[in-house]
């Protein structure tokens, strides 16, 4: 009960100094410098999400929570996603498929992590929120609605009816 989190930005200021100095690079002549530093961004983002799950709290007490996924699987995830967008829609079952990874990789609780979320329950909603995002004005609306159903999606449940 009562969900905090206890991380201050100043905790990995440098990780978040290196993810906006490379968000730059798409803005020089060299075309191919964000391809090359998608590496980087990766494991960039793996360390966000390390520290993020170190830092929840229940009740004002810090969890044992630690996420124990592999930086190269991490990569490896990044550059799939990256890969699957030439399909047009196959980058909504890599992100589901993506975020189990997550969920099983969240140690230090006797449940396991799920996500339910589906390829299609993912396409649907980013398309509306696409959709309506045109407008200007729902814009906060809309991706605090997505946020909202991608949170929703995981939920706690026994290690051993997962494991099965």
């Amino acid at each position: 009960p009562n969900i905090s989190f206890t991380g201050q930005p100043l905790d990995i200021w440098y990780v978040f100094m290196l993810i906006g100095l490379t968000s730059y690079a798409g803005f020089t002549d060299m075309w191919w410098l964000p391809l090359v530093l998608v590496p980087l961004n990766a494991f960039l983002a793996w360390m966000t999400i390390r520290w993020g799950v170190a830092n929840i709290a229940s009740n004002g007490q810090k969890l044992p929570l630690t996420f124990e996924g592999s930086p190269w699987v991490y990569i490896g995830w990044y550059l799939l996603l990256y890969v699957s967008f030439i399909t047009i829609i196959g980058w909504a079952w890599v992100t589901s498929a993506w975020m189990r990874w997550l969920g099983r990789n969240i140690a230090g609780t006797r449940r396991a992590v799920v996500f339910n979320g589906s390829g299609w329950g993912i396409l649907w909603r980013t398309f509306v929120t696409v959709l309506a995002c045109i407008f200007i004005i729902p814009i906060p609306w809309m991706i605090a609605w997505l946020s909202r159903w991608y949170v929703s999606q995981f939920a706690l449940a026994d290690r051993a009816s997962v494991q099965a």
